[in-house]
């Protein structure tokens, strides 16, 4: 029987082949004079589980926000869960 590690690298091998379903290429978002993100770049493919870690004020909520069309960037490029440009609540 295969370990577990080698089930897990098979698999994630096979998922790359997948459609891209989001992207972020040089995305960057700035509050003020604050950036939250400063030139990310991911792409995630379908069949891919992606986990964002960092600190409170890493950026990660925003990133999730900007792929899901909910925020502007600042600058860069993203392909979306998403098209529309404005978020579906008021802010």
């Amino acid at each position: 029987m295969a370990s577990a590690a080698a089930q897990v690298t098979s698999s994630v091998a096979v998922r790359r082949n997948g459609r891209v379903v989001a992207r972020l290429s040089g995305a960057s978002k700035k509050f003020g004079e604050v950036y939250a993100l400063r030139q990310l770049s991911l792409e995630v493919r379908a069949g891919e589980l992606l986990a964002v870690l960092g600190p409170n004020g890493a950026g990660k909520t925003t990133t999730v926000e900007i792929l899901e069309g909910l925020r502007t960037r600042s600058g860069g490029r993203s392909i979306g869960l998403r098209t529309t440009s404005s978020p579906s609540w008021p802010r």
